[in-house]
């Protein structure tokens, strides 16, 4: 996991989730009030979102491929361990 901590991992994905509510919003206002660079700020802060969405996706994959490996490990020993076993009973 790229994030030791689960709670950066967990406040970082909320805000991939909700970012693009505000840019939308953002947008909207903007080119309703005339607010200038209201494009590049949009732009910007879809920019920043496809970043932050991107590090929690690595993050994800990466984590579940420990947990995988995890598992895959444990069925591993568990194969070693009804072999062993089995040639120890003939």
């Amino acid at each position: 996991m790229i994030f030791k901590d689960e709670k950066k991992y967990d406040t970082l994905k909320t805000i991939a989730l909700i970012m693009p509510l505000f840019i939308v919003l953002y947008e909207a206002i903007g080119k309703i009030w005339n607010i200038p660079y209201t494009d590049q700020i949009t732009m910007t802060l879809t920019a920043i979102n496809a970043f932050i969405g991107g590090l929690v996706k690595l993050s994800n994959i990466k984590y579940n491929n420990t947990e995988l490996d995890a598992i895959l490990d444990q069925e591993e020993e568990n194969a070693m361990e009804i072999e062993t076993n089995e040639v120890g009973e003939e």
